[in-house]
């Protein structure tokens, strides 16, 4: 099966193409590698033989397209997952991620006092996680509501939406190990973050 990923080389689609490639999927990548961090990612994948960058071929069979959208005001990360559904009709799910914490993440977000960190971490959630539940949706083929917001099991605060769009985080371990983790790896390749 072939995933197209648009945004390949920011830091939330980097891991989603690692995992895909992981479980064996083709990936097709659409992004410009127009920064040194994004070049120095896409150094990971470009020879794997599963994934290719770029590719324009527009008798290509309808594929799925995940696509990572640059962050809200509310700094959540959304994402867009496109199922081909027939021939003719492309069925669109809108996904708000929650405060994400992993490698290659911006760096201003590791950077924030205690203050700052101590509020986003209460409601953060590990990428690896993240990655997993929407590797389980792309390969899910029954009902997928058309906006689905992921929250940290942390997280507290529920507005009035539909409970049937809530999707929770099984998160196990302890996200200040995750962001410690995190500050050793941007410790260790600081001039590409």
């Amino acid at each position: 099966m072939y995933i197209r990923v648009e945004n390949c080389f920011h830091w939330i689609g980097f891991h989603l193409i690692n995992r895909l490639l992981e479980e064996g999927y083709t990936v097709i990548g659409k992004d410009n590698v127009d920064t040194p961090k994004k070049e120095f990612l896409s150094m990971f994948v470009a020879r794997n033989d599963s994934f290719s960058l770029n590719p324009i071929n527009k008798k290509e069979k309808k594929h799925l397209i995940i696509e990572v959208c640059n962050t809200d005001t509310n700094h959540e990360s959304i994402l867009k997952i496109i199922k081909p559904e027939s021939i003719h009709e492309n069925i669109e799910h809108i996904v708000y991620a929650p405060y994400l914490i992993g490698e290659w993440m911006p760096a201003e977000k590791i950077k924030m006092n205690e203050k700052q960190k101590e509020k986003l971490l209460q409601g953060a959630a590990s990428i690896e996680d993240f990655v997993s539940a929407i590797y389980q949706w792309v390969n899910i083929n029954t009902y997928l509501p058309s906006t689905i917001r992921v929250l940290s099991r942390r997280e507290k605060n529920i507005s009035n939406a539909l409970l049937e769009n809530f999707v929770y985080l099984r998160d196990n371990r302890s996200i200040q190990n995750d962001f410690n983790k995190v500050l050793e790896h941007y410790q260790k390749f600081q001039t590409f973050y």
